[in-house]
């Protein structure tokens, strides 16, 4: 049995990191060999910081890519369990990418049903497309219990109060105009039905998407502390509508 790939998660910033890591140590060591010998202890000092960021960057990349393999599946494992599903909810999860909550969540529905969506760039994660994640579903057994759909989370294509539970993972911060991401809670809080729960797990931001909830009424908000499982660390934002 094949098991599910869920993507490499942001492989352009895992990229430049390695590449200007790369750049840094060729430049030390190219310098440092057409260095004058009066200035040979400045230039081993040069080249040491080189390789220093030259590790450093490598030593993030390798944890940008456990936290993709390893560290998203097993907090996003934690965060479908704190929602404590009955099995008959209508889920959305916003930028579901290659479909880890969206599979997670079915595997806990009976007669509810999961609608993921995206616009699959290719920079959020790697080999992010809509066919993957069908492909997935399939190897997860849930392929009845989710609907794939691409839309753009700025602009829900759904009706107000349409879902019981909608949750996120890494996806919100990619929209890069602030008062688009506005636009995405405010979208998220409009489809969600009242008394219905979020789950929003992001990198950045997070502290304003509690103040835009707030603003629309919301009391019960709350932002996680930092969870380092996931390099950069994330937060979780949680709550209920009223």
């Amino acid at each position: 049995m094949f098991k599910i790939n869920y993507g490499i998660d942001a492989p352009p910033v895992i990229g430049n990191l390695f590449f200007v890591g790369l750049f840094f140590l060729l430049v030390g060591v190219v310098g440092y060999h057409f260095i004058n010998n009066a200035y040979k202890q400045f230039a081993d000092s040069i080249l040491d910081a080189f390789f220093i960021v030259f590790a450093t960057n490598c030593i993030m990349c390798i944890f940008m890519i456990l936290s993709s393999k390893y560290g998203k599946i097993n907090v996003a494992k934690k965060l479908i369990e704190s929602l404590s599903l009955k099995g008959d909810e209508k889920i959305l999860d916003i930028g579901c990418g290659h479909g880890l909550l969206t599979i997670l969540a079915a595997k806990k529905l009976n007669t509810g049903k999961v609608t993921g969506i995206d616009i699959w760039l290719q920079k959020d994660q790697f080999d992010n497309s809509q066919n993957n994640v069908l492909k997935n579903l399939v190897l997860a057994e849930v392929q009845d219990k989710a609907d794939i759909l691409t839309c753009d989370m700025t602009c829900l294509n759904f009706p107000d109060k349409s879902f019981d539970v909608i949750v996120s993972s890494l996806a919100i911060h990619n929209v890069p105009k602030k008062e688009d991401r506005k636009k995405v809670i405010q979208e998220i809080s409009r489809v969600l039905k009242s008394g219905g729960k979020i789950a929003l797990l992001d990198l950045f931001f997070t502290k304003s998407y509690k103040k835009i909830l707030e603003d629309l009424g919301w009391s019960n908000v709350k932002v996680s502390r930092p969870i380092f499982k996931i390099f950069p660390p994330v937060r979780i934002i949680t709550g209920s509508k009223p």
